[in-house]
């Protein structure tokens, strides 16, 4: 071999030799260096060359919305665990099911020779144990009456409440059903059931009612939604609609109309007279003078008419629905009416009036006129007041078809029941009738 080829060869060889080492200097090296200092490293003031599309990381730019689909959703509710099914492993009572009923009543009105059944329906109905339980006062406890059991499979019974509500004018009841593996317990809501005419009385009067004031519970009733003609106890309402229109001390022009209603004491000389509209309710209230009712309605309404219409109105917000007004003193007239109910409710609202209970607990007043100074002296027609303890009201009445009519308040063991009458054949027998409404108060109440 020549001299030539052989320096050619070593000469090549040294260069791969050095090619070599450089190589695995590198290598060696960029294994030392941490990977954070050599990717995106830049000279400074040499801007970095742009790295391949989709391998650069960019950062956001302030005010700059996100790309579709890329935004951070906020977190969604987290939804209730599904209930395991039965066999899995899981509590016991989380299997029970809630007892449900239907078909309750939770008001009774009776009368002792009736009797109280209730349908209802249970579910799940399948052999459950109800007992009806009576609230006990004297201990504050809750007793069971009564015990009752639906089949197999119909979930429906009849409870037949036993005779202990008989005995009292009021008494609280709740239904009770039993637990069992399957089924939650269930109590009721607190059942009331009134008792009405725990004893027949011998009255005379065609219609008669006791209704305690402040409840407007009933608890003697004779025909009381029969409607009749109720004479003067009209002016219940006529004085009642005036005194919330009206001011106490209004004055009332005495017109001729006034002065010429029939059974009216006003005398010729009052026409165009004036009195206050206080005078005029004593006046209306106590004597039951007829004039000075329609001076009311006047001066309330501007008519008779007019004020007729306002009374009807009153009667309906009230909730009676046997009641019909033609005029404000109860002269008869064809469909002019009430009932012994609807009286009573009419009552017990006026007597919520402190001005109108004053009045109508009035023996005796007199007063002049403001014009021509006419003197009147005046006595209540209710001649119970002050005769009867406990009597504190409220109006008589009486015209041929109406026969005698009495509307009473009585305070007894710190309460006020409202006492009607209506057609009773008699001054006597109103007064007789009314007594024994009272008699009955304070035996039962």
């Amino acid at each position: 071999m020549k001299k030539r080829d052989v320096k050619r060869k070593t000469i090549l060889f040294i260069a791969w030799v050095m090619c070599s080492c450089l190589c695995m200097g590198e290598i060696a090296w960029a294994q030392e260096t941490p990977s954070e200092s050599i990717v995106g490293r830049e000279e400074p003031g040499q801007p970095g060359e742009p790295e391949e599309p989709g391998q650069e990381e960019k950062s956001e730019e302030p005010g700059k919305p996100e790309e579709p689909g890329q935004e951070e959703k906020p977190e969604e509710p987290e939804k209730p665990e599904e209930p395991e099914e039965p066999g899995n492993g899981e509590d016991e009572d989380s299997r029970v099911t809630e007892t449900a009923v239907y078909g309750i009543k939770t008001a009774y009105e009776k009368t002792p020779g009736s009797e109280i059944r209730n349908t209802i329906t249970i579910t799940p109905g399948e052999k459950r144990m109800i007992s009806l339980q009576m609230y006990q006062p004297s201990s504050g406890k809750w007793e069971t009456q009564s015990s009752f059991s639906t089949g197999m499979e119909d979930g429906r019974v009849t409870l037949v409440y036993p005779r202990a509500w008989k005995k009292a004018n009021t008494s609280l009841w709740r239904i009770v059903i039993d637990a069992n593996d399957n089924c939650t317990g269930y109590i009721s809501e607190t059942i009331t059931v009134t008792t009405r005419n725990r004893k027949e009385l011998k009255i005379k009067a065609k219609s008669a009612v006791i209704m305690e004031m402040e409840s407007g519970q009933i608890f003697y009733g004779k025909s009381m939604n029969t409607r009749r003609p109720n004479a003067s106890t009209t002016k219940i309402m006529t004085s009642i609609l005036a005194l919330e229109n009206k001011k106490l001390n209004s004055k009332v022009k005495i017109t001729a109309e006034a002065v010429n209603t029939p059974y009216s004491a006003l005398g010729a000389r009052a026409v165009n007279d004036k009195a206050s509209m206080k005078q005029m309710l004593y006046m209306t209230l106590l004597p039951s003078d007829n004039g000075a009712a329609t001076a009311l309605a006047i001066h309330t309404a501007g008519s008779v008419k007019k004020f007729s219409k306002m009374m009807n109105k009153k009667a309906k917000e009230l909730g009676c629905t046997n009641t019909s007004f033609k005029n404000p003193h109860g002269l008869h007239a064809k469909k002019h009416y009430t009932s012994a109910k609807d009286l009573a409710v009419i009552t017990r609202y006026a007597m919520r009036n402190k001005t109108f209970r004053k009045i109508v607990n009035t023996r005796f007043c007199k007063f002049r006129t403001k014009k021509q100074k006419n003197k009147y002296v005046l006595y209540s027609t209710n001649a119970l007041l002050g005769e009867t303890e406990g009597i504190c009201g409220v109006k008589t009445g009486f015209t041929n078809q109406a026969q005698n009519c009495f509307s009473g308040a009585y305070k007894y063991n710190g309460k006020t029941y409202i006492t009607i009458v209506l057609g009773s054949p008699g001054i006597v027998q109103y007064q007789k009738d009314t007594k024994r409404l009272i008699s009955y108060i304070n035996r039962y109440m």
